[in-house]
């Protein structure tokens, strides 16, 4: 019988709400409906999953990858050698004059999104610092306004301190994050604001001794005070921080759920992964509004093909439990495969264990060598034990070729 472990939430504590927050609009109705009506449109417009899921070339792909060992070497060198092909011909095409002529119309805010976006990569974006490099050009030639040449500076900074913590260059990490500091004080700057809101979080969050519980409530005062300026300029993303902080109490009221609830549909409204995932938990759990698996669903599905790793493994737990949605075995190993190659050990194990026995709807066929290779990867990793699996796994991969080899062995004789 396959295992499948628990789906991925956060567990929050609950407090009472002593702290009360919102926004309104002038066109009737609370601005967290009015969001909520428009992305949920999506969904009423296209109830129809299957037409969806029709749109996604991965599920054809991992119907491959199940009759292949992964650690055929030959194929991911052919792999290899194709993904570098496809960057070499996306970086000629932006210098061809006419897409040139194109990206001189192009708003500095989407060229620096654009580079941002090259720069992190993502399942529908390969990462390549050439073209983001290529973008930011355009992006300084573009600003022509103060607000413009702000954003493009903001945007250079955040990649180079992204760039100093990956090389781990203090001095450039340092001074990208004084400029940032700057920005966010002196100019007002929303994103820079809402970045530099982020790292006060975070410090607070880390004060674990009570001695300094006060000035833990200082970092969160002052944290939230960043990130509703940003919000107030456009920083949607910081609705996402403002829900999470109102759920775990670092509100200065408390705990406030209903609150954390419109935070996270405005958040997600300007495309949010996290907040789609929060959002799926709270109808799961029937937090604020009533249970709702079509809901759950349909949010966790927006979460995972945002890319998010949490989402993913959890959209195919869903697909492999066929309680919410219908069994679906190809389903469930391609959004598996997905959140385990991003490093998500659950998601390997309950791929291996699927590779391992196969799906019950015959989609999946058993793969010895892929589930071994999957454990292989969770067991360098230490992340879960799975010793006993890899010799239970090992020993039947062994007994299969042999009796591979007796069967070809009969063959030949006969002949």
């Amino acid at each position: 019988m396959l295992r499948t472990l628990c789906r991925f939430t956060k567990q929050v504590g609950f407090q009472p709400k002593l702290h009360k927050f919102s926004f309104s609009t002038s066109k009737g109705g609370s601005f967290t409906q009015n969001i909520r009506e428009a992305i949920m449109k999506p969904m009423e417009e296209n109830p129809n999953a299957e037409a969806i899921n029709q749109e996604i070339d991965y599920y054809e792909l991992a119907k491959k990858v199940q009759n292949l060992s992964l650690e055929n070497k030959e194929i991911a060198q052919q792999l290899m050698e194709i993904h570098q092909g496809i960057l070499r011909v996306q970086e000629e095409s932006y210098h061809d004059p006419d897409v040139e002529i194109l990206l001189n119309s192009v708003s500095t805010t989407d060229l620096c999104e654009f580079a941002a976006q090259q720069y992190v990569g993502s399942m529908s974006i390969p990462r390549n610092e050439n073209i983001m490099k290529f973008f930011l050009e355009f992006a300084v030639k573009n600003a022509k306004t103060k607000e413009e040449q702000l954003e493009v500076e903001f945007f250079m900074l955040y990649l180079r301190k992204l760039t100093a913590i990956q090389q781990g260059n203090q001095a450039d990490y340092e001074h990208s994050n004084e400029e940032l500091i700057r920005l966010a004080n002196e100019e007002d700057h929303p994103i820079a604001m809402h970045i530099i809101g982020k790292e006060v979080y975070k410090v607070g969050l880390n004060i674990l001794n009570s001695k300094y519980k006060k000035n833990k409530q200082e970092y969160f005062n002052q944290a939230l005070d960043l990130f509703i300026r940003a919000a107030e300029k456009g920083s949607f993303q910081s609705f996402y921080y403002m829900a999470e902080m109102a759920e775990n109490g670092d509100f200065p009221g408390g705990v406030d759920l209903k609150l954390a609830y419109e935070y996270y549909t405005i958040a997600a409204a300007h495309g949010s992964a996290q907040a789609f995932f929060h959002l799926a938990r709270f109808y799961r759990d029937g937090i604020i509004e009533k249970k709702n698996t079509e809901l759950e669903y349909w949010y966790t599905k927006q979460a995972a093909e945002m890319g998010m790793t949490e989402a993913q493994h959890n959209l195919a737990c869903m697909y492999l439990e066929g309680k919410i949605v219908e069994y679906d075995s190809l389903k469930a190993i391609a959004w598996f495969s997905y959140a385990g190659a991003a490093g998500f050990a659950h998601s390997q194990y309950n791929a291996a264990r699927l590779y391992k026995e196969g799906g019950k709807d015959g989609k999946v066929k058993k793969n010895l060598s892929a589930a071994l290779t999957w454990l292989d990867r969770i067991h360098k990793e230490g992340k879960i034990d799975v010793g006993n699996l890899v010799f239970e796994v090992s020993n039947e991969l062994e007994q299969q070729e042999h009796q591979q080899l007796e069967v070809l062995k009969n063959q030949t004789e006969l002949l």
